[in-house]
């Protein structure tokens, strides 16, 4: 009796909150938030590399 209330309020608290859900949206946002940084990454690397370049081959 007891372990199937439990097992109830788990249930209907889960889809009030909608951990999965939240969850989701958590790593969505992680994931854009590292693509955008990663393309940041590739300019910031591709400059250096183009200064570097000038700076030891006098270009």
């Amino acid at each position: 009796m007891g372990q199937e209330t439990t097992k109830i309020l788990r249930l209907s608290r889960n889809r009030t909150y909608g951990a999965s859900s939240s969850m989701d949206e958590r790593l969505d946002r992680m994931c854009s938030m590292l693509f955008a940084s990663r393309e940041d990454w590739n300019s910031i690397a591709k400059g250096w590399i183009k200064e570097h370049l000038r700076v030891t081959f006098g270009h």
